[in-house]
């Protein structure tokens, strides 16, 4: 079980294809995590750089999940995820109003809260050009930043 808790998650850079082998869970973001992480980080740029255009996403380093469970009261052998997190460095070729290309890369970070409930709270984030240092202690933070009160009213 402490193996599924860790950050385990591996992935292949080149193809962006997941290994999941090891145990992790990320069903919380559905079928395709990475091209659902990919769409998302499109969307963020997008959203921030009037007509831009992003050319491809592909992520740089392994994925590190986090997650918070609980104890079913059903059946004390089984855990409820509560919270749930991922993040992972990225580059993205990003093309502006004037048509030059330009490389993005920063940190990703995308965590979800309420997750065995009806009202689940996801929030996404973009940190650009953030050193390593600090980037994976942001997914720490921001597990618990996100749904603190469905997380109150489900306990």
């Amino acid at each position: 079980m402490l193996n599924f808790l860790k950050n385990i998650f591996s992935k292949k850079n080149k193809s962006n294809e997941l290994s999941m082998d090891d145990g992790t869970w990320l069903d919380w973001l559905g079928a395709d995590p990475v091209a659902i992480m990919s769409d998302e980080i499109k969307r963020l740029i997008i959203d921030q750089i009037e007509g831009a255009v992003v050319d491809n996403v592909h992520f740089t380093s392994n994925f590190k999940t986090l997650m918070t469970t609980r104890k079913s009261p059903e059946d004390p052998n089984r855990l409820i995820v509560n919270r749930a997190g991922v993040g992972a460095y990225f580059q993205a070729t990003v093309q502006s109003s004037n048509n030059t290309p330009e490389l993005l890369e920063g940190y990703f970070t995308w965590v979800a809260a309420g997750i065995a409930t009806d009202r689940r709270s996801d929030q996404t984030y973009l940190d650009i050009g953030q050193d390593s240092d600090m980037s994976e202690d942001f997914l720490k933070m921001r597990l618990f930043e996100v749904g603190s009160e469905i997380e109150m009213s489900t306990n």
